[in-house]
């Protein structure tokens, strides 16, 4: 979607062009239909001030904003664009609450049907992960992974990172993981990351053996990647997802989590210490 957007911009620099970008990782506004309505609104209220006429100006002393009032100054500055073209891209549904995204998706449909009745030029571009399974009518569809284009992406990725520097070898172990992929492409990455730390290792006669012991799921992946690791990598793996998952209110900051694994690798810490411990300060 990046590369939609950055495309967008070069390409249609005449039309108006605003964009939303899921991250469940984030605070609420960065993973809520709320947020994502008011990026919106100031974003088309940014690039057409005039806008603002059709906005109730009671509605700037509101000390919280409905989605139900966001939908209607969106709906309502959308059928005032008169000839300007929008574009919206919105990124991640999958990132947001599913019965959220319903709404916000039935929302889009009748803004479209309106907009067409009253000749405005919206284009809206979704884009998601497989989940959730949500359909929408009148669209066009486009499943990224079954393109040829996807194959080639996963093929250069390989081509370009996989550190084996015995031809054979590593024709031969590229040639696997294509198969095995099954157009995962985060699976591809994480088997490329394990065998070039294999390699490094000066592993390189064993390195058939590792991959095929690696498993086609990626979920199952991940549990290898952090539950078979060596003592060593354990002893702070176990302690950071711990201040990870139970850190409140909401995510740690890069430098919170700095501090914490910091202070997790006091050798006076015990386990319940660990348990204890504050998860902000």
């Amino acid at each position: 979607m990046r590369l939609a957007v950055k495309y967008a911009d070069q390409e249609f620099t005449d039309d108006l062009r605003i964009s939303f970008f899921y991250n469940a990782k984030g605070d609420l506004l960065e993973r809520s239909i709320e947020g994502m309505y008011r990026a919106l609104l100031y974003q088309l209220l940014t690039e057409c001030p005039d806008l603002e006429r059709v906005v109730k100006r009671g509605a700037w002393n509101l000390s919280a904003w409905p989605v139900e009032l966001l939908e209607v100054h969106f709906r309502d500055c959308v059928l005032g664009l008169g000839s300007e073209k929008l574009t919206c891209h919105i990124d991640a549904l999958d990132e947001c609450k599913e019965g959220d995204i319903r709404d916000m998706v039935e929302f889009f449909e009748d803004l479209g049907a309106r907009a067409v009745s009253a000749s405005i030029r919206l284009h809206i571009c979704f884009a998601s992960r497989h989940y959730p399974h949500i359909s929408i009518s009148k669209a066009v569809h486009m499943v990224i992974d079954s393109l040829q284009g996807h194959q080639d992406d996963i093929e250069t990725y390989v081509q370009d990172n996989l550190k084996v520097f015995e031809p054979a070898l590593r024709d031969e172990l590229a040639e696997e993981i294509r198969t095995r992929a099954q157009d995962v492409f985060l699976w591809v990455v994480l088997v490329v990351r394990l065998l070039n730390r294999e390699s490094d290792r000066g592993n390189n006669h064993s390195l058939r053996v590792h991959l095929g012991a690696m498993p086609d799921s990626l979920y199952q992946l991940f549990e290898d990647a952090i539950y078979e690791r060596g003592e060593d990598d354990n002893q702070l793996t176990v302690p950071i997802l711990l201040w990870v998952l139970y850190a409140n209110p909401g995510p740690l900051t890069p430098t919170q989590l700095y501090h914490a694994v910091l202070y997790t690798s006091d050798d006076t810490m015990d386990a319940a210490v660990l348990e204890n411990a504050p998860s902000r300060d």
